[in-house]
């Protein structure tokens, strides 16, 4: 960046001579501010050159695997990670973090902080963001319990018996252990939905300067489920067919 100052000395003379009789062969560079212009001020240019930088060398191996692909509701699924360097090597020491969510959020809200590496060696613009959490401690209030259940339980605990865990985000671990070989396993609590999920793990180096995502996908299914298709309402007099549906999902 090459920074000039304002122009001034006998070019002042000689602009104000160009200025004054009009001519266009003098530099009319450091004439006199006006209330519209003002030429002799300090001017600069910038120039801007681009450097590419490889991802190979930046790119750690994390391997997420599942014992099954296909669980049955409530079923604790054991999740096996395995996180390497990119010169292929163990790391004991990555900082890993994991996630078990329903792909069906997914399809509403695609996850892209999950993609740390993307995010890392992404092209930046010349800009400058700033952010401040001031808000949140200066006159800081309770806003108190949101979404908190306003009906009671139906009087007995049926949790054994109906289906009420729809959570989408099964599972969330800021910091997984790794052991020596750079391994490790999570147990995964399944919910009562009949979906899939997306198990993925997240890892930076202890460098700082590697990062790593890797993910699977498992089913919930049910071997036989029963659909009910008589009417939910009726009136006295009325004939209907009590028909149901049996589907083999096995």
């Amino acid at each position: 960046m090459a920074v000039r100052g304002r122009v001034g000395g006998w070019k002042l003379w000689w602009a104000d001579l160009a200025r004054r009789w009009n001519l266009p062969f003098f530099s009319r560079e450091g004439a006199k501010p006006t209330a519209l212009v003002d030429l002799a001020k300090p001017s600069f240019r910038l120039g801007i050159a681009k450097i590419k930088v490889g991802w190979e060398g930046h790119r750690m191996a994390v391997t997420v695997k599942a014992d099954k692909e296909r669980y049955a509701a409530r079923d604790t699924a054991k999740v096996a990670l395995q996180v390497k360097n990119p010169d292929g090597s163990v790391a004991p020491k990555a900082d890993v973090a994991f996630v078990a969510v329903d792909e069906a959020l997914l399809q509403l809200a695609p996850n892209e902080s999950l993609d740390v590496l993307t995010a890392m060696m992404g092209e930046r613009p010349l800009s400058v963001l700033t952010s401040t959490a001031q808000t949140q401690v200066v006159g800081k209030r309770h806003y108190g319990r949101k979404a908190v259940e306003a009906g009671g339980g139906g009087g007995g605990d049926l949790s054994a018996l109906n289906r009420e865990n729809f959570q989408p985000v099964l599972l969330w671990r800021g910091t997984v252990p790794l052991d020596a070989q750079g391994r490790a396993q999570v147990d995964v609590p399944l919910s009562d939905a009949l979906t899939g999920f997306k198990l993925v793990a997240v890892a930076v180096g202890s460098d700082g300067q590697t990062f790593g995502t890797g993910e699977t996908a498992v089913r919930t299914a049910q071997d036989l489920s029963i659909f009910a298709g008589i009417p939910p309402l009726v009136r006295d007099g009325d004939f209907f067919s009590a028909g149901f549906t049996l589907r083999n999902g096995s």
